[in-house]
């Protein structure tokens, strides 16, 4: 596409070369025959009376045979040349213009033969232009100066409504302002027929202000003697203000039409107030920004440019849009910069020096000049530097001649740099250019170059050598992808199998999945029993902890209780033995007391009378004895009854606090073990709980997976029709890369013919 691209590119070129020719053409065979006329007449006179030539009959006989014998001949021999592939052929004719008032006789056949003389001179201009020498540089960046002139030829035709007269006003010898015009002229001649194109006004450079004023004062002659004048054509970018005061002046305004180029201010300000009608803008910020960073790139990385014309972004702004291109306060709008190239993220390892020559006679380039500096910061920090060379007489006097120009090329040259970006104004710079190119210094042009049919075939060989190359690569390379085409089809029949063989998997899965699914779903439910039935044992287990806690409680009670009775029967048994000790010291009492008794009994016998009442309390005194020593011998019974029963409790309460704290040492025991079975049943009831959690959990899982498997079945079965699709898609691509494989040989083959047709074109390299 790049290739084609460029041929089309340079296609744009050859149209108005090919028009130059058949103008060349046209001009050559009315010159011979009005040149034999002149010669027929002479010889006729001559014949008639030799006597009657005159001098001035036989310089005007001469002037013709000049005409005809070397200027046609130097003609013919030039286009037989070019018809026949000499693509370096060219011609001078010094116009030889006779005196009208010195023949007076002849005059009508002097100005006639005076025409011829300076057509055939402007057409050996215009073949000389043709055949002119390539320049030899990496790329060109900027507009395409033809297609500038049909884009603003378009725009005046549609301005002034198809028909009508109009003006060009350009410089001649500036080779971008003749391509301009030869562009505007050519899409009014095709498209607008109705529309007739006056001779070009040229305007001869100077200073700024004397040029503008030369514009203004041609711009008012024209509409002074052209009353129907319907607009004019500007090819300089810096003077259609000038234009536009004219036709302010003589109050024309929406009447004749400014058809004109780029975006400056005093353009800008008459174009907002409708006077100029439409102005070309071309990017001027890309033209100076480009050419700078792809020649960084091409020194440091090896860039190569697509095509070897690089155009930049063309648009007509008009009054209704001017907005969206001109700010009045800051002036251009830049656009965007994200879309302009971008240098390599690579610092030179020596320091890269370029060197930009400018110009300063147009606004225009101030904005070009911003594009430079804008590149020139973006290059600082990689070891690059960018110099803006200016020449003085272009400063002062607005010259762009290869007098002007050449000394800094050539200095560039004795400098050494390592790029070289300039524009390319004046045809005869071009040699310099070249000498600079042979001492491996890269040159990129902007904004203007010329273009001629030897560069557009010298360009063509270059191409057709390219494009020869790359359909041999092509071919082999489609060939190189028809045999992995061929193991891609292989391949995927063995994906088919597989996609096939997995789509069955991927069943099977689905339905053991299901079964999983519910199998899982029973032991949810399982669980979430279990776990319930979990939570009522811990509750029974609880219950049981707390009775069993009560029970230990009054057995605790209890064994407390039967040691104190323990310990009151003890201290009962030990006061029976004491009241043994006491009914003993009793009993012995009551026997001291009978026997007191007793002796008092005798005593009182003794005493008689006196002792009688004694005698009777002495006979009570031993009945009290006996009667003590009775109860005595009772109670000493009782005792030994109680101390028996206290020693039978004794022994029953010692066995029973045995037993009491074996029950209570069962109780603890239980305690403890109901403790640990509580703590047990707790943790078994937390880990049923977080196994019917995870269960539920896995459930939910499942089901997701389940639904997974459902959408993995049906993607499989997608996959495997799929690969079903791609299969035969492969199957068709093979039967197009066998195409694609029979048009590259095809190409290889037309490119082959090319470039043995465009051999017989000799000397199309620059020599």
């Amino acid at each position: 596409m790049t290739v084609t691209g460029g041929l089309e590119l340079q296609l744009s070129l050859w149209l108005p070369q090919s028009a130059f020719l058949s103008h060349v053409l046209a001009l050559f065979f009315p010159a011979v025959c009005l040149v034999m006329a002149n010669v027929i007449l002479g010889l006729r006179v001559g014949r008639k009376d030799p006597s009657q030539v005159t001098s001035s009959d036989r310089e005007v006989l001469e002037a013709g045979c000049r005409l005809a014998d070397v200027d046609c001949d130097a003609l013919r021999r030039a286009v037989s040349d070019l018809a026949c592939g000499n693509l370096s052929a060219s011609f001078q004719i010094d116009p030889q213009v006779l005196d009208t008032q010195a023949f007076p006789d002849r005059r009508q056949w002097v100005e006639v033969m005076n025409s011829i003389s300076r057509a055939l001179a402007a057409a050996a201009g215009e073949f000389n232009t043709i055949t002119e020498t390539p320049c030899l540089r990496l790329c060109y960046v900027g507009a395409d100066s033809f297609l500038e002139g049909e884009m603003c030829g378009e725009a005046m035709g549609h301005a002034i409504g198809g028909s009508g007269t109009v003006a060009v006003i350009t410089s001649a010898g500036v080779v971008s302002l003749e391509l301009r015009r030869k562009g505007f002229e050519t899409r009014l001649r095709e498209k607008y027929p109705q529309v007739r194109v006056l001779p070009p006004a040229d305007v001869n450079p100077g200073t700024a202000e004397s040029l503008a004023d030369s514009v203004q004062a041609e711009s008012e002659r024209l509409i002074r003697e052209i009353p129907n004048l319907a607009g004019f054509y500007v090819t300089r970018g810096g003077l259609p203000f000038a234009c536009a005061r004219a036709v302010e002046r003589l109050n024309c305004e929406g009447r004749v039409r400014i058809i004109a180029h780029d975006l400056v201010d005093s353009t800008m300000q008459y174009l907002s107030r409708g006077i100029v009608t439409g102005t070309l803008n071309q990017d001027p910020f890309a033209q100076g920004h480009e050419p700078v960073i792809h020649m960084y790139n091409h020194l440091v990385a090896g860039w190569q440019p697509s095509a070897p014309r690089l155009l930049t972004h063309m648009e007509l702004v008009t009054r209704e849009n001017y907005p969206d291109f001109w700010d009045p306060a800051q002036g251009l709008k830049i656009p965007d910069q994200a879309r302009y190239a971008r240098p390599v993220a690579v610092a030179a390892q020596k320091r890269v020096r370029i060197r930009v020559l400018g110009r300063a006679d147009n606004p225009f380039f101030d904005m070009v000049t911003t594009g430079v500096t804008a590149a020139a910061e973006e290059l600082r920090s990689l070891n690059a530097e960018v110099q803006v060379m200016i020449p003085e007489e272009n400063r002062t006097r607005g010259l762009l001649s290869a007098d002007v120009y050449g000394p800094l090329v050539e200095a560039a040259v004795a400098d050494r740099v390592d790029g070289l970006v300039l524009g390319v104004f004046d045809s005869r710079l071009v040699p310099a250019i070249n000498r600079a190119h042979q001492s491996d210094i890269a040159v990129i042009t902007y904004n203007s170059e010329p273009g001629g049919l030897r560069s557009l075939i010298y360009s063509n060989i270059e191409q057709a050598n390219k494009l020869l190359d790359l359909s041999s690569h092509m071919a082999h390379a489609v060939d190189q992808v028809r045999t992995a085409t061929v193991h891609i089809n292989s391949s995927m029949g063995q994906v088919a199998q597989g996609a096939q063989s997995q789509n069955d998997h991927v069943t099977r899965t689905n339905e053991a999945l299901a079964e999983l699914l519910k199998h899982i779903d029973e032991v949810s439910a399982e669980a979430r029993r279990g776990a319930a039935e979990a939570e009522e044992v811990g509750e029974s287990i609880q219950a049981g902890a707390q009775a069993l806690e009560t029970t230990l409680t009054d057995t605790t009670a209890l064994r407390n209780s039967v040691t104190r009775t323990a310990e009151t029967v003890g201290r009962l048994g030990e006061h029976s033995k004491r009241i043994d000790v006491i009914i003993k010291i009793i009993g012995s009492i009551a026997t001291q007391v009978r026997l007191l008794g007793l002796n008092a009994a005798i005593e009182a016998a003794h005493a008689g009378k006196y002792g009688a009442g004694f005698l009777v309390v002495a006979g009570q005194i031993r009945s009290l004895a006996e009667r003590t020593a009775e109860a005595t011998r009772e109670i000493t019974q009782l005792v030994g009854t109680v101390q028996t029963c206290v020693l039978e409790v004794e022994k029953a309460m010692v066995s029973g606090l045995e037993k009491v704290g074996q029950t209570a040492k069962g109780a603890e025991q239980a305690t403890k073990v109901l403790a640990d079975i509580r703590e047990s049943v707790a943790t078994n009831q937390q880990r049923l709980a977080n196994i019917a959690g995870s269960i539920s959990k896995m459930q939910t899982f499942s089901h997701q997976v389940g639904e997974s498997m459902d959408s993995v079945s049906a993607v499989s079965e997608e996959n495997a029709a799929a690969v079903e699709e791609v299969t035969a898609s492969t199957r068709e691509m093979l039967a197009q890369l066998e195409l694609a494989r029979q048009m590259a040989l095809d190409l290889s083959d037309i490119a082959e013919g090319e470039q043995q047709l465009l051999k017989k074109f000799r000397s199309a390299a620059p020599g």
